[in-house]
């Protein structure tokens, strides 16, 4: 028992953890060099420690597998049996690199297939240096081949760059030599133990390696020999560690060849000699140019712009080791794991500042921002108003006046240009609470003309999904046990919406997250519960997640939900992989949903979040396609009518128009829209492609292609 005033009762104290160091050497052992699942452990429970933790677990079982299940939960497989291992390797000066280590290669953690540990003799400062560049070839090469290795990895060295090779017999070895003799840094991969040389002719090379570079292998000192598949797991680090690969010379079937594979696995450019056609150490690298696979590289040069060098030869003596990273930077770099995580993640974690704003501490800073002249503001506004009417737009909402100052910057230079005459949209203005209170005492809100009205109030009750700052029911997807929070509490939320709609003010609520949008209902209901009235047209800004309940109980408070439908086409691939996942990406912008539970909706793209666009956002809409091609929710598409009438006829209930726009009929403005194609007509997938010929806003041609 514990409790105030109360300490630990049980007669043993809790186990501490285990040293996170001897947990990665768990971890690596009870996986094996080279596996498969090594990301998949990480994805599902971010380190060797939280993987030690649930060892027992199902969630485990699936993630290494059986046989590696088994291995985990041996009596004499903990972290603690690795303690005297770590000693021994300290002694002789072989560097354990753990995968949170900030000496890790960031190279390795790009692959699925990653080594969870590295011993690393030599210097590891050079494995995060720009430049590598992976040469391999035959181990049986021709006097052409060690002459070309020679040339290219003497004038690669000199340039800049960092020759990686697996200190084989051959060729590897030529490009290593050739590092080393302009005294440069070059890096071995072994297939074997960290302990042994292979070839053992090449332990005077190792040692020369070691004292401006460093060596590298994925299996410990101490351990039995691993056969030829040691060095064919060997090439996928090769291939990783390179931002090119160079073949020199390799027969079709080799184990280069393999190197080749993986280079081609990872993306990274492959580049070859080009060889004698009679040559059978060049009908490896022939074959990958009459493939189209490798591009031929001659000279040092051929490959400056891939791999950024400097071009021209400079004298050895100024490739010296990297400074080493600052405290700031290892801390930083410690932190950073295989789950994506948001700059403020980062800063509590290490315990920096990270100088980041979010949400309402941007609205703050915001309002301590020199404030624009009104010469200023009115500039703006005509070309911003030019902008819309380019893209076919006779009406627009201006959300949140007050944000970036004092509203009355902005509103005098609207009336002004309203009066002028030179207002070539209409005008919908929303202005945040703290602006609107000061407006209430003069009765000034609801009033304007035909081209500019105060409407209501715009208010914000958390951030963007994409940010990590959306409010959600649900963990966003790679981050168990993080939901995100709503900027207000409860309470805060239905007193300023029972406020203004009690006052009869339209209020128009910025909903990300689907916990956002039931704090928002929650206090509409309680709203119109107090004050019995369903007309005022109050809007939910983006409603990404609402379900169809929320929907349903959103139509009976009259509210109308106006969605951002891009949203899947630009960040819906991201959505799936990092912060909703596939299930809850596919439910987003449920424009489907409300044409069949028959409510009015409006779409918008939220400019300047993303540039200004009506048949860009009707495209999305229809379509649901991400930038990768992935269809989300094809339930949740609508016809190219529902996206028109999104809109045209619904947009116009949400800023009090639905007299006098958003249809061709007598008596109403004459706004129209000219496009060179019948939207209706053309495949869906090339609506975006329609262009606009000619806007009119009030009878007069404002925009005209």
């Amino acid at each position: 028992m514990t409790g105030p005033g109360f300490g630990q009762t049980s007669l043993f104290p809790p186990e501490p953890a285990p040293d996170p160091l001897l947990c990665w050497l768990w971890l690596a052992n009870t996986l094996g060099a080279g596996s498969s699942h090594a990301g998949r452990v990480l994805d599902v429970f971010g380190g060797a420690q939280e993987a030690w933790e649930n060892r027992d677990s199902d969630a485990f079982r699936k993630a290494v597998g059986s046989p590696a299940f088994a291995r985990a939960n041996l009596p004499d497989n903990t972290p603690a049996h690795y303690r005297a291992f770590a000693r021994r390797c300290a002694a002789r000066n072989i560097r354990i690199l753990p995968y949170d280590d900030p000496d890790y290669p960031l190279a390795f953690s790009r692959i699925p297939d990653m080594p969870l540990v590295l011993y690393c003799t030599g210097d590891p400062l050079w494995l995060n240096e720009p430049g590598a560049v992976g040469m391999v070839g035959s181990r049986r090469p021709t006097e052409y081949g060690l002459q070309a290795a020679a040339d290219l990895g003497s004038g690669l060295a000199k340039n800049g760059a960092i020759i990686v090779s697996g200190l084989a017999d051959g060729l590897d070895s030529a490009g290593h030599r050739a590092a080393v003799k302009e005294n440069c840094p070059t890096i071995g991969v072994l297939g074997v133990p960290i302990d042994r040389t292979y070839p053992a002719s090449n332990r005077e090379l190792r040692k020369k390696i070691e004292q401006k570079g460093c060596v590298i292998s994925e299996y410990p000192p101490e351990s039995g020999p691993v056969g030829p598949n040691g060095f064919l797991q060997r090439n996928r680090l090769i291939a990783a560690l390179s931002s090119a690969l160079v073949v020199v010379e390799a027969q079709e079937k080799s184990g280069t060849m393999s190197t080749v594979n993986h280079a081609e696995r990872y993306g990274k450019p492959v580049f070859v000699v080009p060889g004698s056609i009679y040559s059978p150490n060049s009908a490896g690298t022939n074959a990958l140019l009459r493939e189209g696979r490798a591009k031929a590289v001659c000279k040092p040069g051929d490959l400056s712009g891939v791999l950024g060098l400097r071009g021209a030869a400079a004298p050895a003596a100024v490739r010296s080791a990297p400074d080493p990273m600052s405290e700031t930077e290892r801390r930083v770099l410690a932190c950073i794991g295989p789950k994506a995580k948001g700059v403020e993640e980062l800063g509590a974690a290490s315990g920096l500042p990270t100088g980041l704003l979010l949400e309402n501490a941007i609205i703050e800073a915001s309002g301590r921002l020199p404030v624009p002249t009104e010469a200023q503001v009115r500039e703006s506004l005509v070309r911003a108003i030019a902008e819309y009417n380019k893209k076919g737009f006779t009406t627009f909402q201006d959300g949140g006046l007050g944000i970036n100052g004092e509203a009355e910057v902005f509103l005098r230079p609207y009336m002004e240009l309203a009066r002028e005459g030179r207002l070539n949209a209409r005008a919908y203005l929303q202005l945040l609470p703290s602006e609107m209170d000061k407006l209430i005492p003069l009765g000034v809100w609801g009033i304007g003309n035909d081209h500019m009205k105060i409407g209501g109030v715009k208010y914000f009750t958390d951030g963007s999904i994409q940010g990590f700052t959306g409010a959600l029911l649900e963990d966003y997807y790679t981050r168990p046990g993080y939901k995100g929070a709503l900027l207000w509490s409860q309470e805060e939320i239905d007193e300023i919406i029972i406020k203004y709609h009690c006052l009869g003010f339209q209020v128009a609520v910025h909903t990300n997250g689907d916990a956002a949008s039931e704090s928002v209902i929650q206090a509409f209901e309680k709203a119109v519960e107090r004050c019995p009235r369903t007309d005022l047209r109050h809007m939910l800004i983006h409603a990404q997640l609402v379900s169809d309940s929320q929907l349903e109980r959103m139509k009976a408070c009259g509210i109308i939900p106006s969605l951002f439908a891009r949203h899947i086409e630009v960040w819906g691939d991201r959505h799936a992989a990092i912060f909703l996942g596939p299930e809850r990406t596919a439910r987003m912008d449920p424009a489907g949903s409300c044409v069949r539970l028959g409510m009015p909706f409006s779409l918008h793209v939220d400019t300047p979040v993303l540039p200004v666009t009506a048949l860009g956002s009707m495209h999305a809409a229809v379509n649901r396609i991400s930038d990768g091609g992935v269809l989300f929710g094809g339930d949740q598409r609508i016809t190219p009518r529902q996206a028109l009438e999104a809109y045209t006829t619904y947009a116009s209930l949400c800023c009090g128009g639905e007299h006098d726009r958003g249809r061709i009929e007598p008596g109403r403005f004459a706004d129209f829209v000219l496009l060179d194609s019948d939207i209706e007509a053309v495949d869906p997938s090339g609506i975006r492609d329609i262009k606009v010929l000619k806007t009119i806003c009030g009878g007069r041609v404002v925009y005209e292609a």
